[in-house]
């Protein structure tokens, strides 16, 4: 058995596709939320307006695990299926690898453009080190209900955090999210689903540990999925064949001006 290490439900959560080739492509946006109706008088002409089509170029950027040596003598010397064990143990390897960038650590620059950078803040917390509960409603409130309803809405946040949330209690000390009866989990906050992803920040100083919006505004692209590539001639003279986790995948936050996604912020010290 190898050791695991959740990443959460992330991936799952946002707009994510599979391409057979690595042809960039764009994303087009259009803002039209500042444009109204008007009345228009009998015999009146109409007047014209201009539709700013903007976009989001997606690329492919290659992104790697080490290379992964095991012995022949493992290999073969046992009724386990080692091979299997190690391509598990990659796959998980690459996706907790993609959320984390997805999530926080891409910088845009010929990489993924991480959702914590790409998104806009909509509320900065009074304390450093926790969190309140009007300061999730006012999160809440700063994403507008085009993204926030109740079928496109969710909040994003790790274990650590939501543990926190499951604290929060009212003036009496009972606490204000219920867990639910049958799970004992939290799933959703505000009528909101609660998506873990465990690449999101702890509770900080200056940290961003909660964001809420429409995640299918994320936008992530993986060239022909996971890779594995299997070294037989590299390690030969010491008897190892090596693994390796590929992926070629781009990602980005689609926003066409309105902010689909945002983020708390906690006081900096």
């Amino acid at each position: 058995m190898h050791a695991l290490k959740a990443g959460g439900t992330f991936l799952g959560a946002i707009d994510l596709v599979i391409t057979e080739n690595a042809i960039p492509y764009v994303k087009s946006t259009l803002d039209t939320t500042s444009k109204a109706l008007k009345k228009l008088a009998e015999g009146e002409a109409n007047t014209t307006d201009k539709l700013q089509f903007k976009g989001i170029q997606i690329n492919a950027y290659d992104y790697v695990t080490p290379i992964f040596p095991v012995h022949i003598a493992l290999l073969e010397g046992t009724n386990v299926d080692v091979e299997a064990t190690i391509v598990e143990a990659i796959t998980n390897c690459v996706r907790r690898g993609l959320e984390e960038l997805a999530t926080r650590t891409g910088t845009g620059s010929d990489d993924i453009n991480a959702l914590l950078t790409a998104a806009t803040k909509g509320q900065t917390t009074a304390s450093a080190t926790a969190i309140t509960y009007d300061e999730l409603v006012s999160l809440y409130a700063s994403v507008d209900n085009a993204y926030g309803n109740s079928e496109r809405g969710a909040f994003a946040m790790n274990s650590n955090t939501l543990a926190a949330c499951l604290k929060i209690v009212d003036g009496n000390g009972r606490p204000i999210f219920i867990t639910d009866v049958q799970t004992g989990e939290i799933s959703r906050i505000l009528g909101r689903r609660v998506i873990i992803d465990e690449a999101m920040p702890d509770i900080a100083a200056g940290a961003k540990p909660v964001a809420f919006g429409d995640f299918k505004y994320y936008h992530m692209r993986m060239v022909g999925g996971i890779r594995l590539t299997v070294f037989r001639e590299k390690f030969a003279d010491k008897l190892e064949i090596g693994f390796m986790g590929h992926v070629r995948a781009d990602g980005d936050l689609i926003d066409a001006g309105t902010h689909p996604i945002k983020y708390l912020e906690m006081k900096s010290e």
